[in-house]
């Protein structure tokens, strides 16, 4: 198996990949998966948008451009009225434009999730400055990292 090239894809230079051009390219595929019932898995898009499977794409290559990616469906969201959203199924995520008020608490509940997330990190943050761990030994947990 050929490992593709970024010029592969009709791309010049790494400059021309962009979340707000992936967003226009996402405008046009996404018409076909409006609602959960026409959703389409995260590497079937990230198919669709860059014209081959992130498995033919180099390693570090693929990982940026799925990051390009999940930067494009935020840019969506947050700048044009496509409100598409990420949702875990199995191992795999699913893409869908939301058309309904329970696929809107979907995005809600996983807005929720983030949140406590972060409040979390925040208590966390405050507990490091309290034990002033800046100043004891630096070591990695090897139970913690993930």
């Amino acid at each position: 198996m050929q490992v593709k090239q970024l010029k592969d894809f009709g791309y010049d230079d790494w400059d021309k990949v962009t979340a707000s051009v992936i967003a226009e390219k996402l405008m046009f595929i996404l018409k076909k998966h409006v609602g959960k019932s026409n959703a389409v898995t995260k590497e079937a898009l990230f198919e669709k948008v860059y014209k081959a499977p992130a498995s033919q794409i180099r390693a570090l290559n693929a990982y940026v451009l799925h990051d390009i990616l999940t930067k494009a469906l935020s840019y969506l969201r947050s700048r044009t009225n496509c409100f598409v959203i990420s949702e875990r199924q199995g191992q795999d995520y699913i893409c869908y434009v939301i058309t309904n008020t329970k696929e809107c608490d979907v995005y809600i509940d996983l807005t929720d999730n983030r949140i406590r997330a972060f409040e979390g990190m925040k208590e966390r943050a405050r507990k490091s400055v309290k034990s002033g761990w800046h100043r004891q030994q630096w070591r990695v947990d090897p139970r913690k990292v993930q």
